[in-house]
């Protein structure tokens, strides 16, 4: 049963285009030339705590498919903006599935504190204002502000409200492009949004208006009416999925893949600088051309959990989504564990656990806490991984996430899966899959806590080409 993570849209949702006057507008969001929702915004003056602002209310609709699950998620935003520029306060809502998350951040001189209720659980979090660049919800002012010339850049930062962190963008007037639109050919002004995951081009007309823009992802978003981005698709039309959209076929096939030691991958098409070079693969190429030999590493099944300690305490510790240090988990976690001294039947117990537990449900857009998983039993992939997580933690072993793609049925799609350190290296541990040793399929694009893992970089337009295969 395949299991993939769902890609994030805040590299979509972050950008509204910059409307100044106090009118709504629309953006038709198409996948495959299929409508699967839409954008609007509104800007208006404000007071916050006495003090005059602007105010600017978003909301953002998809409906499409997952691994043949329909999936529909619902993300609100609102931003007051200072006079004299930056974010005073800004509150998300998600919600996807019959389950919400609730994100309030105001920020401070130094720091943002933020609040955040996902379904029922809450937390704090206080984040130091990112260095380098303004903390930004539209970067388009930068363009129309004249300020930034053809071929010239500026870096500024989002906050994400799935993964509760800033990630740093660029914005790059790029030049212009001729391109097809209903009225014609136009040469438009072409600006291109960098964000570290996923890309997006915009373009402009000479006047400075929005014609369109197409994400990494192939999310292409253009202005429609109000009655065109409320209208429902007619009757026979196709429903994108969007684990389809996004995997990548390769040249050359896995065969057995899920029972493969050693893979070698050459990568074109995306600059895989930040991605790990550690025991699971190693790394090497530069620029957009890239070459990957991944080989997992078997677990030390022999070791003593008490010789597990690393001098990083943060792997055992509990952080958003991890309640590692939870009275149910570390119950939980004892009675798995049992009278067990070694990490593989430890290891074994919790896999199987979680394995047997859950169940496949791809339908669920909101990032859950591991408390919710449990009590739901099904998810995506990156639930599985959660729970796995906070039971090792809380069971003393230490881990972590891991966010990037598995192969199967002849491609690679997103996936996600959790890592557990067994005294000398980490070690991949997929419970979305019954086998204890992962295969040499898994192509990790990142790792860490959720912020890290589930914040990777998408490879857009990349190919892959499998060049080796050792079982």
């Amino acid at each position: 049963m395949r299991q993939f993570t769902l890609l994030l849209l805040a590299p979509l949702t972050a950008i509204s285009f910059g409307q100044i006057k106090p009118v709504e507008s629309y953006i038709g969001l198409y996948l495959q030339g299929s409508k699967i929702g839409y954008s609007s915004s509104i800007e208006r003056p404000d007071t916050l705590n006495g003090k005059a602002v602007t105010r600017t209310d978003s909301l953002t609709l998809m409906d499409a498919e997952l691994i043949g699950t329909s999936i529909k998620l619902r993300v609100d935003s609102k931003t007051w903006q200072g006079a004299t520029g930056g974010p005073k306060r800004m509150t998300f809502r998600l919600a996807s599935g019959g389950l919400t998350q609730d994100l309030v951040a105001n920020f401070r001189e130094k720091d943002v504190v933020i609040d955040v209720d996902n379904i029922g659980k809450k937390t704090r979090t206080i984040l130091k204002k990112p260095l380098g660049g303004d903390i930004v919800d539209d970067p388009m002012p930068l363009v129309a502000s004249g300020k930034l010339k053809a071929g010239k850049s500026q870096k500024f930062w989002i906050l994400d409200p799935m993964t509760v962190s800033f990630i740093q963008n660029e914005i790059r007037l790029a030049g212009t492009e001729n391109i097809e639109t209903a009225n014609g050919t136009v040469n438009a002004t072409l600006v291109e949004i960098l964000d570290p995951r996923s890309s997006t081009k915009v373009y402009l007309s000479p006047k400075g208006d929005f014609i369109k823009a197409v994400s990494g992802i192939g999310i292409e978003m253009r202005p429609v009416t109000k009655a065109e981005a409320l209208a429902k698709n007619g009757e026979g039309a196709v429903t994108p999925d969007l684990a389809e959209a996004t995997r990548i076929v390769p040249v050359g096939q896995i065969p057995d893949a899920r029972f493969v030691k050693n893979v070698k991958l050459e990568i074109k098409g995306r600059d895989l600088t930040g991605i790990p070079n550690d025991p699971h693969q190693t790394v090497s190429g530069a620029g957009e051309a890239w070459s990957v030999a991944i080989h997992p590493v078997g677990m030390n099944r022999s070791q003593k959990l008490d010789k597990l300690a690393l001098a990083d305490k943060t792997w055992v510790k509990p952080s958003l989504h991890i309640p590692a240090d939870s009275p149910r988990f570390q119950a939980l976690a004892k009675r798995l564990v049992g009278n067990s001294k070694n990490l593989g039947e430890a290891a074994d117990a919790i896999h199987n656990f979680v394995h047997a537990r859950m169940r496949p449900n791809a339908g669920m857009g909101v990032l859950r806490n591991a408390n919710q998983v449990l009590d739901s039993k099904e998810g995506v992939c990156r639930d599985y991984a959660i729970l796995t997580a906070t039971l090792f933690r809380a069971a003393g072993i230490p881990a972590r996430l891991a966010g990037g793609m598995i192969y199967a049925e002849d491609a690679f799609f997103y996936h996600a899966w959790a890592e557990i350190w067994d005294g000398s290296q980490w070690v991949g541990v997929d419970t979305t899959l019954p086998e204890r040793q992962m295969s040499a399929t898994h192509l990790k694009l990142a790792n860490g806590n959720v912020d890290a893992a589930f914040a990777f970089t998408f490879l857009e337009r990349a190919t892959i080409t499998v060049t080796e295969v050792k079982r």
